[in-house]
């Protein structure tokens, strides 16, 4: 036998033991590991929900808690209840009706079953005999539900019920209940809150972390499943589940951790089943953690076994597979070592034979550090010294014919030496006719002179080819020298552009069509838009005088609904106006003098409703050492600030909403501002920030169903601010809030005492009143039914609202007529606003009308109209007194009915 079958036959022998030694380890070890972790990211898992589902009992007991000891629910049902007679039957009923109606705006927040996504399915009130009192979605009262455990238990305190299916719902719930007891500590009533555990389902069912096969689920007292299966359908409150894991788990009371049982099914898992204590999860209130820890709930998280062990399956697999290449990698090593002891030896014998027919070319590629290779490198040696003054100019001229690119060899008095097949193809010659001809010929004058005296790279520039035409090419070209550094020959090299250059023809003839298709597109859009405000406006107008017609409830709540509407579809026709002119090329920025601090007073009356309605804190501050008289366009500046002020309240739930105008620069012709606006809202994610003023965009689908909006005012504001000059940017941390800030130089106005205000003519204003007065008489002066509605008939706060209104307005009024003197068009919008707001507020409907058609006309710059306005006003305040005196509507308002 050879040597070489012999290594070949040891090599195999050691390597398949030492491969399965290692196999049969590291299966061993890596199972054991791998167990370990799915174990332990399970018993993470099951922690986590446990947490979860702690948060979520504690909070429909805390809910449950609110109500029952909330002081406006305990009287009234005191009041309902009557226990020690005091009150009348209309009184009863009345306090019956108002409960219904608490309780169901608290089902409606906090989520019933007539909300999409609501927790709750069922809120009602019983007696101490369980007869129902008061049902939002369940019984019909007057039903009893004497002797359920919610009635028993939930008189002598919160009580906590366990999940059940509820065949009236068809669906399961878990109850909660609390006794509500009259102010001297008596029993009086059980209020009821049933939950549709919709909110636990999709917690245990959640299949993050458990990958294809693995689940969470709660195990009740009664050995049954209470939540979904992802597996058996139905099986919540159905399904009873008695494994090896719940089994020990009951027994010890701790948390069991089993590497492999049968589940429910009868599949082999891995699992990790906790008895559920809330005491545990840091819960602070100790009667919830002792309701929540009475249910006795199992929380079970399993997976396959198959699917959890998968990669050790895998590993024994790949170790078989590796076994069997490293056995056939063994063979192979030991016939190239058999191989490389002969081989060398027959290739230096084949190569002697070829050198003593003349082939002169032919090496032996030995690198042994043996007697074999010395002599291979002295034979090499040999063959490359015979060959040396043959072959070296053939294998130069191999490779400059093989190149794609043109090369052209010059010699030091510019005539052409050489050239390969690629110049010869570019130029249109043929080989006996370039050569020898002048650089000039192919070259242009100066090119020629320059590639003598420098080094070019990568110049774009044109060869002249055999006909007379140019071809566009990428020249390069380097200088060769000889020892004596003096000029030997210019090697030039040219790649071909022409397919190049008529590709960038092409790009930017599309791109030119592009461009234009997008001007006129914004043109169509600017110019549609526009068109659409007309009936848009007919629409808003006409709603506005429905209302003030006689109206069944239902039909003034959809008339509301049509108005609020109409004024968000305004609101978006607008933002498409704005970005339509802008990429359209025709919106302008005004230069005028304005006063900042009108503008910022005025901004802070348009958020004032919006910040109180959400429960907002709304805050602007302006330094003390940012100017107020500025030149610029108020009205842009304002519609930006609007803008971001808007966006602050409407992605903030709580806390507050600042504004701060600071001074960054200022010299004595100019001042560059800094405006910001921080809010401790939603805020955003890093890797959304990048498109947050980008056309159209919000932050996710989500984001707009929730929100609602375009997703162009934060674009609009960037163009804007950008075309005054300015830069806009945002800083914010994902649910801690966010700040937006915009930078503004503006012009300070010049100090120029002296100057008079110039006054609008007299004429001018007394013949344009005279059909506006006339327009005026459409709407009524003072609407008192109106007026009580919005106050919900408390008369005493009507009357001083009125009251209030009228004592302020002769302030409003001059104040309106020194910013008209003036000029001051943020000071006019505002003073407008304001008393648009406060006749609105009292119902005087015709004052309400002039003021909003003031305001339109001051924010379309029609000054005119605006100043023949102000005589109406004045009108429409004296009658509106003349009729509240000879009606004594103040007195008959607050008075009692």
């Amino acid at each position: 036998m050879k040597i070489g079958s012999k290594l070949a036959i040891w090599f195999a022998l050691l390597s398949i033991f030492s491969v399965v030694l290692l196999a049969g380890v590291g299966y061993s070890i890596t199972k054991s590991a791998l167990q370990k972790e799915i174990l332990e990211k399970l018993s993470l898992t099951v922690k986590d929900r446990e947490q979860l589902l702690a948060n979520l009992l504690q909070t429909q007991l805390t809910n449950v808690r609110y109500l029952a000891q909330d002081p406006g629910i305990v009287r009234l049902t005191e009041r309902m209840i009557n226990p020690d007679g005091r009150f009348l039957a209309w009184d009863q009923e009345t306090a019956r009706s108002m409960l219904e109606e608490r309780l169901a705006n608290f089902g409606d927040y906090f989520g019933g079953p007539g909300i999409e996504g609501g927790a709750y399915a069922d809120l009602m009130m019983a007696d101490t005999e369980g007869n129902v009192l008061i049902a939002i979605y369940g019984p019909e009262k007057g039903s009893s539900e004497a002797g359920r455990p919610w009635v028993t238990e939930g008189r002598k305190g919160l009580y906590l019920g366990d999940i059940q299916y509820n065949p009236t719902m068809s669906q399961t719930t878990q109850i909660a209940a609390m006794p509500v007891r009259s102010t001297d500590g008596k029993v009086i009533a059980i209020l009821q809150l049933e939950s549709n555990v919709r909110a636990i389902n999709e917690l245990m069912t959640n299949r993050k972390g458990l990958g294809e096969t693995g689940e969470t689920y709660i195990v009740g007292r009664g050995k049954r499943m209470l939540t979904s299966s992802r597996f058996i359908t139905g099986a919540a409150t159905e399904q009873i589940v008695e494994t090896a894991g719940t089994r020990k788990a009951r027994e010890t009371g701790k948390a069991i951790s089993m590497a492999s049982y049968e589940d429910y099914r009868g599949i082999r898992v891995m699992g990790v089943v906790d008895v559920f204590d809330a005491s545990s999860l840091g819960s602070k209130d100790r009667k919830i953690a002792e309701l929540i820890n009475n249910l006795g709930w199992l929380i079970v998280g399993e997976i396959d076994e198959a699917e959890a062990l998968a990669p050790v399956r895998d590993l024994r697999t790949k170790n078989f597979m590796a076994s069997f290449g490293i056995l056939s990698l063994v063979i192979f090593i030991a016939y190239l070592i058999s191989y490389t002891i002969s081989e060398p030896i027959r290739r230096l014998r084949n190569a002697v034979r070829q050198t003593a027919r003349g082939l002169l070319d032919k090496r032996v590629e030995i690198h042994t550090q043996d007697e074999i290779g010395d002599l291979a490198h002295s034979f090499n040696e040999m063959n490359e010294a015979l060959r040396k003054t043959t072959v070296s100019r053939e294998y130069v001229q191999n490779i400059i014919h093989t190149m794609s690119s043109a090369l052209l060899i010059l010699t030091p008095e510019g005539e052409i030496e050489d050239a390969n097949a690629a110049a010869l193809n570019l130029l249109g010659y043929k080989r006996d006719e370039l050569i020898g001809r002048g650089a000039t010929a192919v070259l242009k004058e100066e090119l020629a002179r320059a590639v003598k005296r420098e080094v070019l790279s990568h110049v774009e520039t044109a060869c002249i080819r055999k006909d007379g035409s140019e071809v566009p090419v990428l020249f390069s070209s380097s200088i060769m020298r000889d020892t004596r550094d003096e000029l030997q020959a210019v090697v030039c090299v040219a790649q071909d552009l022409t397919q190049r250059k008529q590709e960038e023809k092409l790009l930017q003839q599309a791109k030119l069509e592009a461009e234009e298709a997008s001007r006129v597109k914004s043109e169509f859009l600017a110019t549609m838009t526009h068109e659409i405000r007309t009936p848009m406006n007919g629409i808003i107008g006409m709603t506005e005088l429905l209302l003030d017609t006689e109206l069944t409830q239902e039909q003034r709540e959809f008339t509301k609904t049509i108005s609020k509407s109409s004024d968000s579809l305004m609101t978006i026709i607008n933002d498409i106006l704005d970005f339509s002119k802008i990429e359209a090329g025709r919106l302008d920025i005004e230069i005028t003098d304005f006063d900042l601090k009108a503008l910022v007073k005025a901004t802070s009356g348009f958020f004032t409703a919006p910040a109180k309605d959400k429960g907002l804190e709304l805050l602007f501050t302006m330094e003390p050492d940012v100017p107020s008289g500025l030149r610029g366009d108020p009205v842009r500046i304002q519609q930006v600030l609007a803008n971001l002020v808007d966006n602050a309240i409407k992605f903030t739930s709580t806390g507050q909403v600042a504004t701060r105008i600071s001074l960054e620069q200022e010299d004595p012709k100019r001042a560059r501002l800094l405006f910001s606006v921080q809010d401790t809202g939603i805020g955003i994610a890093d890797e959304q920030m990048n498109k947050l003023f980008d056309s159209f965009t919000q932050l996710d689908s989500s984001t707009t169903r929730r929100f609602g909006g375009t997703g162009l005012g934060l674009a609009i504001s960037k163009r804007l601010v950008e075309m005054m000059g300015g830069a806009i940017g945002a800083e914010s941390l994902e649910g801690e809030g966010a700040t937006f800030w915009f930078e503004l130089p503006l012009e300070n106005q010049p100090a120029q005492p002296g100057d008079e205000p110039e006054e609008t003519p007299k004429a001018d204003i007394a013949g344009a009143s005279v059909s506006v007065m006339n327009k005026g008489h459409s709407k009524k002066i003072f609407d008192r039914e109106d007026l009580l509605d919005r106050f919900m008939d408390d008369k005493d706060l009507a009357k001083e609202v009125i009251e209030a209104f009228l004592e302020d307005l002769p302030h409003q009024l001059s104040a309106l007529k020194d910013a008209m003197a003036k000029g001051d068009v943020t000071g006019m919008i505002y003073g407008a606003h304001t008393i648009k707001g406060g006749a609105a507020n009292i119902s005087a409907c015709a004052l309400q009308e002039t003021a909003v058609e003031m305001e339109d006309a001051i924010k379309d710059r029609d000054m005119k109209n605006a100043a023949a306005l102000m005589p109406r006003l004045e009108q429409q305040r004296d009658l509106l007194l003349k009729e509240l005196e000879q009606t004594d509507c103040l007195h008959s308002v607050g008075a009692d009915a």
